[in-house]
């Protein structure tokens, strides 16, 4: 009996273990799904490829490759290359000690289809279109449009359907998000074609919108042909199905005719009333026309503009922004495939074959014409496949060999391993906060709340067209006419607070005139929303940079204190002031860290700056950041879980530098534990992140 028993639950312990097998072999499994549908033969051959045509250049040159890289370096440089930050200690402990022989290979897969990802090439985009989570006055749909962007990495949309939806963009910013591509330019459509094509075909044509391009081939004729594709597009305007709007504009302008003010209130009532709903991108049939100061013989000022691309044949389309969509995405359209293969190369191995990456001319020649060719056919052969790219030129052994320094972009790169660079703002930032903050590529900070609403004042934009939809002319206009009755007591009221507030002699009544003005203007706005049925207060909109915030109260700030949160002007919950960088504003503001370490303004195209400074090493050295780290962190719990101060220390030093620490660092590590004990911890994490190591990606 007991040996049957025995055996029965050896029977059920061997199958239990089974299943545990299966269930995990079914999460590798999903894990790598992605990966395991390539073919792994063209795969490897296509990696081989590159490899071939770098080792080609290099022979050439008489240049040794370099050596391969260490399992730690590997590890730190997929980390920040794909997933933009470094790995946490146990990501670390558990790649370094896997005996796997294809665990590089899995790491790269596993990142690309990571969340990380998703957060890294964020920024990559962004600085390339420039997003912004608030512009125009903030643009209602200006944040949906970043949130779109994400959603696009996510889903690995290809790169040439990701462009055409671009280009093709139409309706409300409230339904259509990626109408932010036009809206970022709103009123300046010159402008809009001019970075458009800096972006997706590398080449500046901006000279060219006021006179023949001095050190280029292309005319002002030749920027024009091409702003007349999109020229029509406008920013504010009305579908078919709000054909209401204008007739009653026409209608109420007619009613204040012979009465300016009126007609002032009349207009503000109406944009108050419809505004939110006006913005995005509309097709027009208004012409493009060449300026009246034109001086060229091939046409005279004022002369109408045909449509025309700088190269080939236009796109079999109904409408030019259809044409213009299909040329420029055509994989017969080479500037096009070339321009991003160029970026993502860069973004990979830190150096363009071609530098500058976005001022292609005629005369321009790559570094390797043979690899370039190779990888754009690589792009084309996918069908605009950017993970399967990214996937490809990590799997390389040029990506894996020991960084190599070339500090002259305009001096051929032979490229015996990638190129040595600075982390990026959004690096450094976000390397921070995974010592910050547990699992930090899935962490919604209360902050990017600000997505929700966004969400929230969509959702009430939607009802509001809604509404508007259904009304005649006669109800629209009979509504508005009604509120401009209300506005005119509004703005009295109004005036008269902003007078007291003008003449206030003390802090006291400053305060008392700016609380009026707020309950004022809720007053109004409610009123507006009231009328539709949806409240539209998590408009941030509505929120005007001069307009004063609500007081904290004193339990607030007293939990605030309590939290380790800093004083004054900056004073912010921890949570709110610590997320992955893709989740805060986007640009911060000036003077924060993420500034101070280059990010973009997003002013210009691809403007972010990795070069050092002065402020940046002071900020590394006494940063406020520290405190934190060192209290209620990701870093702090993996300390507490040592058992003793040397495993303390190690762990450190893995956190921080993904690699376990040489003989010669162990050494340090036990010598700074015995000249200052517990205080090794602080003093030992402060030196570790001021290193050229940590800021640097080898």
């Amino acid at each position: 009996m007991t040996s049957t028993g025995n055996d029965g639950r050896g029977r059920l312990a061997r199958a239990c273990r089974l299943l545990c097998l299966l269930f995990v072999g079914f999460l590798l499994l999903l894990s790598s799904q992605a990966f395991a549908a390539i073919d792994q033969a063209l795969f490897s051959k296509e990696v081989n490829r590159i490899d071939q045509l770098l080792e080609a250049g290099l022979s050439k040159n008489g240049i040794k490759p370099n050596a391969p890289v260490s399992d730690g370096t590997f590890l730190r440089r997929a980390y920040l290359d794909i997933s933009g930050r470094i790995p946490t200690f146990e990501e670390a402990s558990a790649f370094l000690e896997d005996s796997a022989a294809e665990k590089r290979s899995q790491l790269v897969s596993d990142l690309i289809e990571s969340k990380g990802y998703v957060h890294h090439y964020f920024h990559f985009w962004s600085d390339l279109l420039r997003h912004k989570t608030r512009i125009n006055n903030n643009t209602p749909g200006t944040d949906l449009y970043g949130q779109w962007i994400k959603d696009c990495l996510a889903e690995n949309k290809p790169y040439d359907a990701f462009v055409k939806e671009l280009l093709l963009a139409e309706g409300h910013a409230f339904e259509t998000p990626q109408v932010g591509f036009y809206t970022r330019d709103q009123g300046m459509p010159l402008d809009h074609m001019a970075n458009t094509v800096q972006v997706f075909l590398g080449t500046r044509i901006q000279c060219a919108q006021c006179h023949n391009h001095p050190f280029d081939k292309w005319t002002q004729q030749d920027f024009y042909g091409m702003a007349a594709f999109t020229y029509g597009v406008k920013n504010k305007g009305h579908h078919e199905e709000f054909s209401v709007l204008p007739r009653v504009a026409r209608e109420i302008k007619r009613e204040a005719r012979f009465d300016p003010q009126a007609r002032q209130r009349l207009r503000r009532t109406f944009r108050d009333l419809v505004g939110p709903i006006n913005v995005g991108a509309f097709d027009s049939s208004k012409p493009l026309r060449l300026p009246k100061d034109y001086q060229y013989d091939d046409a005279s000022p004022r002369d109408k503009v045909t449509p025309k691309p700088l190269f080939g044949v236009a796109g079999d389309a109904a409408h030019p922004r259809g044409q213009f969509a299909a040329w420029m995405t055509s994989p017969d359209n080479e500037r096009f495939t070339t321009v991003i293969a160029n970026r993502l190369w860069k973004s990979v191995m830190g150096l363009g074959l071609i530098e500058p990456a976005d001022d292609f001319t005629d005369d321009t020649k790559a570094s390797h014409p043979d690899l370039l060719k190779s990888l754009e056919a690589l792009l084309v052969r996918h069908d605009y496949d950017i993970k399967y790219f990214l996937r490809v030129l990590h799997h390389t052994q040029a990506y894996q060999r020991e960084a190599t320094i070339h500090e002259d972009i305009y001096e051929p790169c032979h490229f015996p391993g990638p190129v040595l660079r600075r982390m990026s703002a959004e690096q450094v930032w976000d390397s921070l906060m995974t010592l910050m903050i547990s699992d930090v590529d899935h962490y919604q900070p209360p902050l990017s709340g600000e997505l929700k609403k966004w969400a929230a004042y969509t959702s009430a934009v939607k009802q509001r067209a809604d509404a508007v939809k259904a009304m005649s002319v006669s109800e629209l206009k009979e509504l508005v006419l009604g509120q401009a009755d209300v506005f005119a007591l509004y703005a009295e009221k109004r005036t008269a607070i902003v007078k007291v507030k003008n003449e206030a002699t003390s802090k006291d009544e400053m305060r008392k005139a700016n609380q009026q003005l707020r309950r004022l203007n809720t007053e109004y706005k409610q009123g507006v929303d009231s009328m539709f049925g949806a409240s539209m207060d998590a408009d941030p909109m509505m929120m005007s940079a001069d307009t004063p915030q609500p007081p904290v109260d004193r339990m607030e700030r007293r939990t605030r204190k309590r939290d380790g949160m800093r004083r004054g002007r900056k004073e912010r919950t921890l949570n709110a002031q610590f997320a992955r960088a893709s989740e805060l504003p986007s640009p911060m503001h000036a003077g924060h860290f993420l500034r101070e370490f280059g990010q973009s303004d997003r002013n210009v195209i691809d403007n972010a700056d990795a070069s050092a400074s002065i402020p940046q090493a002071l900020a590394m050295m006494n940063h406020w950041f520290y405190g934190p780290l060192l209290g209620r962190s990701a870093l702090r719990d993996s300390l507490n879980a040592a058992a003793t101060m040397d495993e303390k220390l190690e762990r450190l030093f893995v956190s921080i530098r993904s690699r376990e620490p040489s003989e010669r660092e162990r050494e340090l590590l036990a010598s700074a534990r015995m000249d200052s004990g517990r205080r090794a911890i602080p003093s030992v994490m402060w030196s570790l992140l001021n290193t050229r190591e940590f800021l640097f990606i080898q």
